[in-house]
């Protein structure tokens, strides 16, 4: 009946001394990975075709977070059943939030062109 945890660093045990039962450095890593690729994306604002590509990238990796910490909590035999609050579903909808940003993207490149063949 003991209770766990999953956070970025690993999976805890509530309540104990050293409650650490399983790193999980490849879920850190991606994270990491996804918000310094977010803030280059926000940073390259004016190479627009760059902050797209850079956003298809974020996308997968977002999907990729999302199986790879479903995978850590699945696969660990603690003996216990898992449920996942609503704070899992971010990275998916951090996903779809992207996904609009490249729709703003792409309508602001299409207006450039446009004013490009006015001159």
């Amino acid at each position: 009946g003991a209770l766990y945890q999953f956070s970025v660093f690993g999976i805890v045990q509530e309540g104990a001394s050293n409650g650490l039962v399983q790193r999980c450095w490849p879920v850190f890593i991606l994270v990491c990975l996804v918000l310094i690729i977010l803030n280059l994306i926000i940073l390259n604002f004016k190479r627009r075709t760059t902050q797209i590509k850079l956003s298809y990238v974020v996308i997968f990796l977002m999907i990729c977070l999302t199986g790879l910490v479903y995978f850590y909590v699945s696969s660990n035999n603690l003996g216990g059943t898992y449920a996942f609050k609503l704070y899992a579903s971010f990275p998916l909808e951090a996903a779809i939030f992207v996904f609009l940003a490249i729709r703003g993207i792409v309508k602001d490149e299409n207006l450039v062109k446009s004013i490009d063949r006015i001159r």
